[in-house]
């Protein structure tokens, strides 16, 4: 929302901009308005980030959240903010890609299997009923093709092989593809 993060050259992260719930991922609630380093993270290949918190992949496929985690967005299991990465566990050391919004991320295992946590009021962790997901789960009944997954305000795609593409959770705009806003 009001923050960015930049891998650096030799794979650490930085991030600069509002700090309210530890989105820079410092140890700090510090706004900076230059970079500063993120504690503990390394060999860093991919970020994604949206609203007030950021994950990031590392070369070995683990995955480690920071900042804002009212809805369990950083996959820890809780609730609460961290100023620090914590690692996402539970979907181990196997990620290929992950895609985070402001409420929910979600990841792509080596095995082709798609995992989500976090808010789940419009189904968009694809695992039925509007409760929050703290902790990853696995998303059922998806083919294992799966190469790509994105996460918007609401809403989850995943893209297979072939090129075909399923999406759920909020469609009050059209932005399932389904010809409708239903």
């Amino acid at each position: 929302r009001a923050h960015t993060c930049a891998i650096t050259p030799s794979g650490t992260v930085k991030c600069w901009g509002e700090n309210s719930s530890g989105q820079l991922g410092d140890g700090t609630t510090t706004t900076s308005t230059t970079p500063v380093a993120v504690k503990d993270l390394a060999n860093v290949v991919a970020l994604s980030g949206s609203g007030n918190d950021t994950c990031a992949l590392t070369a070995s496929g683990a995955v480690a959240c920071w900042g804002a985690n009212d809805a369990g967005q950083l996959g820890d299991g809780g609730t609460a903010a961290s100023p620090v990465p914590v690692p996402v566990a539970e979907v181990g050391q196997g990620v290929l890609a992950l895609s985070a919004s402001a409420t929910h991320t979600c990841a792509l295992t080596r095995s082709r299997a798609v995992w989500c946590w976090g808010d789940n009021g419009s189904g968009q962790l694809g695992a039925g009923g509007a409760t929050t997901g703290t902790g990853p789960r696995e998303v059922a009944g998806l083919p294992a093709r799966s190469t790509g997954v994105a996460a918007g305000n609401g809403y989850t795609c995943v893209v297979f092989t072939g090129r075909t593409v399923r999406c759920w959770g909020d469609n009050g705009d059209g932005q399932l593809g389904l010809g409708d806003t239903r």
